[in-house]
This record gives structure tokens, sequence and C-alpha cells, in this order.
């Protein structure tokens, strides 16, 4: 089965940047400026990632917190890998899940490379950047491959909400703790599995199964 994130928002200028892009979609528009709620491919995309990228170096060169959470399918982009890797190199912590191709290593202790490969398929991107104190949270339909980057139509979406903000983080979090779905990446680029027993799959299971009953029980009114 495929696991992936949505977005509901009632945000007007988000609304009226999605029809925009089905428009160019559907051939009859080309891209404007007004659409700067979301990032698209192959026009605005990739140059918010590695603006991200950039002011996360800022941030480590400065001495402060700097993070970067990934999680995708595939990573080939060249330019990309090569930006992750300066990243690390100034101090950026990243932290990478990437579930099938990754043509990048981790070269040094600021990069962990982990593959979850288990009973879902995973399927969402997240994209995470400290950004300091103010977090910068997206959801994207783009893995990190020059097609999807360069040569398709794909969404950045910025999360501005709090709430959707923290299930985001939880979900990485919970990520982050699994150990029976999970190999990780060695220097030499091989991949060894983990062989603990939490499955996030099951507290993925477990939590969907709570929130059900939770919004099933009838609500009685005095």
């Amino acid at each position: 089965l495929y696991t992936d994130l949505s977005l509901v928002t009632s945000d007007f200028k988000i609304g009226t940047n999605i029809i925009s892009i089905f428009n160019m979609l559907s051939g009859y528009a080309e891209p404007n400026e007004q659409i700067n709620k979301i990032y698209f491919s192959p026009c605005t995309l990739k140059e918010r990632l590695i603006y991200c990228i950039d002011r996360e170096i800022k941030s480590a060169k400065k001495g402060k917190p700097a993070i970067i959470i990934i999680k995708v399918n595939s990573i080939s982009d060249k330019s990309i890998i090569d930006k992750l890797y300066e990243a690390s190199r100034h101090g950026v912590n990243i932290m990478i899940f990437c579930r099938g191709i990754c043509s990048m290593k981790p070269i040094n202790d600021r990069i962990i490379i982990k593959s979850l490969v288990g009973r879902f398929l995973e399927h969402s991107r997240i994209y995470y950047f400290n950004n300091g104190k103010d977090e910068d949270v997206y959801i994207s339909s783009a893995d990190l491959l020059t097609r999807n980057l360069v040569k398709r139509y794909e969404l950045l979406v910025p999360v501005k909400s709090n709430a959707a903000k923290e299930k985001l983080l939880k979900i990485l979090a919970m990520y982050y703790k699994d150990e029976f779905n999970t190999f990780q990446m060695d220097k030499y680029g091989l991949y060894h599995k983990l062989n603990g027993d939490t499955n996030i799959h099951e507290l993925f299971m477990k939590e969907a199964i709570e929130n059900y009953k939770l919004k099933s029980i009838p609500k009685f009114h005095k």
C-alpha cells in the first residue's frame, strides 16, 4: 500500500496558486510571478531548496543550530547532492530518509542516511529546515531527481499551521526511532539492517486505529 501526505487548507492564495498550476498543466497558462505561495518545478522548487540549504549554511557559520531533514523516495540530482555535501562540511547536521535510489553517501559524521523498507510503500516527501527558531517544513510531490526538479511539474508546499507542523515533526521523529524496517548506510555506501524491535509501521497503524475510535465515539450533550 502507498502511504502519502496531503494538506487541507482554506488559504485563498494557496488555492489560487494551485488553480494556476492546473491551468499550466492543461496548457491554458504560462508560469507567472503570482504563483508565490507554493514552489513548483521546473521554475522555483529547486531554487527554493537551494535557498533553504544556503540559509542553514549561514546559520552553521554563525555557530547557530543548523539542521536539515529530508524524507524522499530517491536522490540523484548532482547539484543538490553537492549542495548538501557543502552544507555538511560547514557544520549543518543532515538526516536523510531515502527509501530507494540514493546517490549520495554519509561522507562525514554530519550526514546520516537511512532507508525504510517495510509493510507500507513510503511515498511521502517531507523537507525540514531548522531556520533558527522559525522552522520551515514542506510537503512535496518531488523526489530529488533531476527529472522531478527540472523536467516535470512538481509542487513544494509550505506547511504553516503549527498543529500540522507538529504532526510532520512527530512523523520524522518516529522514522528516526524505527529499528525494524530500517537499513542505515555506511561511509562506503553499503546498507546495514538494524535489528531492533521499534516498528513505526505498527505504531502508525495503532495510532490510526485509536484516532478512528476516538472520532467514532458519539458526542452526548446535556
